[in-house]
């Protein structure tokens, strides 16, 4: 959120004099992207406001500054904007890179039981981070690359390679084809991929949304 006003004050008085002076003050707008404020403004903006004439802002005079619609105003605004802007983006990225620690970047070592869930989980993460939040059709008919109608297990692997699932081969595909494959095909119908991307798992990646 946005700093109190004291509290940008403190932020702005690098060497802790207890006032504002015109090189903070440049250094403030260069941070809000004014970079226009050179020594001279600096100082007739302070003027405007100092009431002392000692050329410093006091707390005070700094508050009525930022209270009022001119230059100053604008700068602390754009300030906060900036910081807010920032901070939100950081949040962003941890959330990402919180997502990309748990996503599934092996099967090795799994229960048999769990290769097929945790192998879904991985292509939840992939079509959500990587290709744009896909629908599940739409994610199904990009791993069909020979457009048949059905999924086996080379095409399972090579999505989970490109999901960054490091240790796949044609084994650990069909592994992760057995659990969802009802007619025992050795192939994924679209019914049966979906019933995969709707399963659970501990380390479930996130959802996506179904469709015909």
């Amino acid at each position: 959120g946005n700093l109190r006003p004291l509290e940008l004050f403190k932020s702005m008085d690098k060497d802790r004099s207890g006032t504002i002076e015109a090189k903070e003050l440049i250094a403030l707008c260069k941070s809000a992207g004014l970079d226009g404020l050179d020594a001279k403004a600096a100082r007739a903006l302070i003027k405007a406001s100092d009431k002392n004439s000692d050329g410093k802002f006091e707390y005070d005079e700094f508050l009525k500054g930022m209270k009022e619609k001119d230059p100053l105003g604008a700068a602390i605004a754009q300030k906060q904007e900036a910081d807010a802007a920032a901070k939100a983006f950081a949040d962003r990225q941890k959330a990402i890179a919180d997502r990309q620690e748990r996503r599934v970047t092996s099967l090795a070592d799994l229960d048999p039981s769990e290769v097929g869930l945790a192998a879904f989980s991985a292509l939840r993460g992939y079509a959500a981070e990587a290709l744009g939040n896909v629908r599940a059709k739409e994610l199904f008919m990009s791993v069909d690359r020979d457009q048949d109608g059905a999924v086996d297990a080379k095409e399972i692997a090579a999505v989970l390679k490109s999901a960054g699932v490091v240790d796949v081969d044609l084994r650990t595909a069909r592994a992760a084809i057995k659990p969802f494959d009802t007619t025992g095909d050795g192939k994924l119908q679209y019914a049966e991929f979906l019933a995969g991307i709707k399963s659970k798992w501990s380390s479930a990646g996130p959802a996506l949304p179904g469709g015909a």
